[in-house]
């Protein structure tokens, strides 16, 4: 079979459908294409031009912190509430995930080791803790601490799906596959300010050109950065006073073939 070697995502899907229409014809009305990041799973194909495999370890963290009042006194009565909530997450995967690049021309299409050619998810456990402060005032039950509930200043195991793929010469990493629910969420149910979907992975990239990924002999490090996280939506009533929150993430890439 000859080699591809094209230079444009257009010129190689043609190639593939051509490929394609020598199959059987069950075959024959499912061409080869290439894949959007959200159907990235491909049937087979020709032989790539070049190939190679990176072990891949990492470690990540993403940490929110904020303030909050809610307000919701009357001339007759005075009704509220304030604090502070931080919530930490670190997770890594120290057992080696292979990846498998594979380049057709300028294409570059991205599986983990023994899948299909756009698979490459994997999982992650992490450590979740959630840390709050504040206090309620209220004309019925006077001043009151709140976040009292157990679950909170606790540390919890967390996993979480992961993803790769590799578009227009940058390395992705998101969320995939299930969700789970946040064991923290009790410590706040107090103030609804967080919501159960925390910790949301934010969808990260880091730039990475064809000829890191196919000309290096050993391996390199890599930094991921992920748009700025969109504060909660508080409750009526609630302002969020302040609000911060980073998501740093770093992969190491051992070349093994």
């Amino acid at each position: 079979m000859a080699t591809l070697r094209t230079s444009a995502p257009i010129a190689l899907a043609s190639t593939l459908l051509a490929l394609a229409a020598v199959a059987p014809a069950a075959q024959a009305q499912k061409p080869p294409r290439i894949p959007s990041f959200d159907t990235p799973i491909l049937p087979n194909l020709p032989k790539p031009d070049d190939t190679v495999k990176y072990k891949f370890t990492l470690s990540g963290s993403q940490n929110i912190s904020l303030g909050f009042r809610f307000d919701a006194s009357s001339p007759n009565c005075r009704n509220e509430q304030s604090g502070e909530i931080t919530e930490n997450w670190d997770y890594k995967r120290g057992k080696g995930v292979v990846m498998v690049f594979k380049r057709y021309g300028k294409n570059v299409l991205l599986n983990r080791q023994g899948r299909k050619t756009g698979d490459a998810a994997f999982g992650t456990t992490g450590h979740l803790v959630r840390i709050a402060d504040g206090s309620r005032n209220t004309c019925t039950g006077g001043y009151q601490k709140i976040f009292q509930d157990p679950t909170c200043n606790r540390n919890f195991n967390v996993p979480r799906d992961l993803r790769f793929a590799y578009q227009k010469g940058k390395l992705i990493v998101e969320a995939s596959g299930r969700t789970y629910p946040n064991p923290t969420e009790p410590c706040t149910k107090e103030a609804d300010v967080i919501t159960h979907e925390y910790p949301t992975f934010l969808r990260a990239t880091s730039a990475v050109t064809r000829r890191s990924l196919f000309g290096r002999k050993k391996g390199f490090k890599l930094k991921f950065k992920a748009p700025k996280q969109v504060a909660p939506f508080p409750a009526p009533y609630t302002t969020i006073t302040r609000f911060s929150a980073t998501n740093e993430f770093e992969l190491t890439l051992t070349r093994i073939r």
